[in-house]
């Protein structure tokens, strides 16, 4: 569904996708080196939906986010001697969302943004708490701030800028196959741009 209302803008999407064979990230029953791995039958559905409000004087909010209450292994899935069948599947949060405040003037456009993701299990087992070796473990839900501006100087020169991870929080992106990874520190990008 997809409409608009005055100011107002929406959409909504309810899915269900139903896999017999769905590939994903490694697992230990992938075996060593692997980098993907054959999930078997899975079972994934939510809903999505977005939203957006001109509030008026240049100002708007835009949001969207996507439940996934059910991302599941939904077969026999037997490892080291037990049944994952039910488990929820690796990196497979239940919620990502976003959220931003916009301002135009002229032609200057720029937004502030949050974006969240909710905690994650990395492997078959859904295993909660961390391993030494940092590869096995919940990975806990995070939020992050990006700044975006862009200027149109004339109607062939623009400028740009974006700044990633404003607040530069320190998070969690991946463990397994390799171990904690890092999320991206704060980072900056300009650049120009001219159409001839």
């Amino acid at each position: 569904m997809r409409g608009t209302a005055q100011r107002l803008s929406y959409e909504a999407t309810a899915f269900r996708m139903d896999f017999a064979n769905q590939i994903i990230p490694q697992s230990e029953s992938g075996g060593v080196g692997a980098t993907v791995t054959n999930a078997g039958a899975t079972l994934n559905q939510g809903l999505e939906g977005a939203i957006g409000y001109d509030l008026g004087a240049g100002w708007g909010v835009d949001a969207n986010a996507t439940w996934v209450p059910t991302a599941k292994f939904n077969s026999t899935k037997i490892v080291g001697g037990i049944d994952r069948n039910g488990n929820r599947l690796p990196y497979a949060p239940e919620l990502t969302a976003n959220l931003s405040v916009s301002y135009r003037v002229g032609g200057l456009k720029t937004s502030l943004g949050a974006y969240h993701v909710s905690r994650q299990f990395v492997d078959t087992e859904n295993t909660v708490v961390e391993s030494a070796d940092g590869r096995r473990g919940v990975i806990p839900a995070y939020t992050t701030f990006n700044l975006n501006a862009h200027y149109a100087v004339d109607k062939q020169l623009s400028v740009f800028g974006t700044v990633r991870n404003l607040a530069d929080r320190k998070y969690i992106a991946s463990r397994n196959p390799d171990g904690i990874f890092p999320g991206a520190e704060r980072n900056v990008e300009v650049g120009v741009s001219y159409k001839f």
